[in-house]
């Protein structure tokens, strides 16, 4: 190993990085590079320590009209075969099921601050505090994945079954444990029309939703990807 650890992050919208894991990242002296996909080309030129793969506005299942969506799959898939850590967040999460043969769907529409329910797994997993303590974390997505073949399920919703899973090297969430409550103004600016058409929803309520619960779930976020981190290398 190397003395300085490389991190490659997968970006598919420049408001959505690595927000309060970046910090993480920082301390434990990773360097850290983006790549944008349908930019950068996915095929690294080296293999990172670290694999993160970050949330998006697209569908997994829409190849055709985003070609970059199979490069992806197959860095994902060589990060898994090298069992070098990776973390798939929301979109990320959606395409490494779907590398690993699972389906992506439409799904229900989950948008705001809710726990996570923990499964017998996820109560063993660095999610433990997090559902125990049923600290509300950042749900935005309105596509679903169907568990893939040999992953375990750590975390569920009312409205989504698989939250988080575990296979091999990698973790997967589909809710945003990133989030603070000043990274999420991009979120009201860049998600603006879809903001305006829900009902259940305002650029106000949301903002109220942020400042009452992002910072402490970003904190706790920060906590267990750390300990993920430390895992990874012990």
């Amino acid at each position: 190993m190397p003395d300085t650890k490389t991190a490659a992050i997968i970006c598919h919208a420049r408001y959505l990085d690595l927000a309060a894991f970046g910090d993480i990242l920082d301390q434990k002296g990773y360097r850290v590079r983006y790549y944008d996909a349908g930019q950068d080309d996915l095929a690294l030129d080296a293999d990172p320590d670290v694999l993160i793969t970050l949330g998006g506005p697209v569908g997994a299942y829409q190849r055709s009209d985003y070609p970059w969506i199979d490069d992806e799959m197959s860095l994902l898939s060589r990060q898994l075969h090298l069992n070098r850590p990776l973390l798939a967040i929301c979109l990320g999460a959606q395409i490494l099921a779907q590398s690993l043969g699972a389906r992506v769907t439409g799904g229900t529409l989950e948008i705001g601050w809710a726990p996570i329910e923990l499964t017998e797994a996820g109560q063993r997993s660095v999610l433990k505090r997090t559902g125990e303590q049923r600290i509300p974390v950042l749900h935005w997505h309105g596509d679903a994945f169907d568990l893939p073949t040999g992953a375990q399920r750590l975390a569920s919703t009312a409205q989504c079954e698989n939250q988080a899973f575990s296979i091999g090297s990698a973790l997967a969430c589909q809710f945003h444990p990133e989030v603070r409550a000043r990274d999420f103004e991009r979120w009201l600016i860049c998600n603006t029309g879809q903001i305006a058409a829900m009902r259940e929803h305002s650029v106000a309520s949301l903002r109220e939703q942020a400042r009452s619960h992002a910072d402490t779930a970003a904190s706790e976020g920060q906590a267990w990807f750390a300990q993920w981190l430390d895992r990874t290398y012990s």
